[in-house]
């Protein structure tokens, strides 16, 4: 609970110092291709949140939960997760197989990445502007407008505070537990 409070907290300073903006919610979100159209492979310096608060946390253990064995939420099956990492200064970054490698099983590199910067948590992928979302008093669908080129949310552009959350933690356990 301490971790997840101080996460929070975190998250909170750094959108006072981006307009109440929002750090990117989703690992996969932060990787768009070059038309900016979907998910590809490219890093395109938009840090996910466990990075991008990185500033305020001062911690890179804070995202570790004590009782997730994995802790292998930061390695997802994205290439420029490596340079993400890089451009954070994360220690030990530059030591990383590259994803996919041949004979390298992705395992390898799930747990090489959870090493160096763990992450037992997740944030609420519908905080970014990535992400259509249905309202939970009309149901009604939220989509992106085409020329929007905001990637997250502003706190004042969520209709629903009271009942949106934030961060939560990860099940990151081969039977789909979270920790704890």
């Amino acid at each position: 609970m301490s971790n997840v409070r101080q996460i929070g907290t975190s998250m909170l300073m750094y959108s006072q110092d981006y307009d109440d903006t929002l750090p990117e919610p989703r690992l996969a979100g932060v990787f768009r291709n070059a038309a900016d159209t979907g998910l590809g492979q490219l890093f395109k310096g938009v840090q996910p949140f466990h990075l991008a608060v990185q500033p305020y946390a001062k911690n890179h253990a804070l995202f570790a939960c004590p009782s997730d064995d994995l802790r292998q939420n930061a390695s997802i099956n994205r290439t420029g997760i490596v340079d993400s990492l890089k451009a954070a200064n994360v220690p030990g970054a530059d030591t990383l197989p590259p994803y996919a490698a041949s004979g390298l099983p992705a395992k390898t590199f799930h747990e090489a990445v959870a090493k160096i910067f763990p992450n037992s948590y997740a944030t609420n992928y519908i905080l970014s502007y990535c992400y259509p979302y249905k309202t939970r008093a009309s149901g009604e669908t939220v989509t992106i407008p085409t020329n929007n080129t905001q990637r997250c949310r502003a706190l004042a552009d969520i209709s629903e505070p009271a009942s949106t959350w934030i961060m939560t933690e990860y099940g990151s356990r081969p039977d789909g537990s979270f920790c704890g």
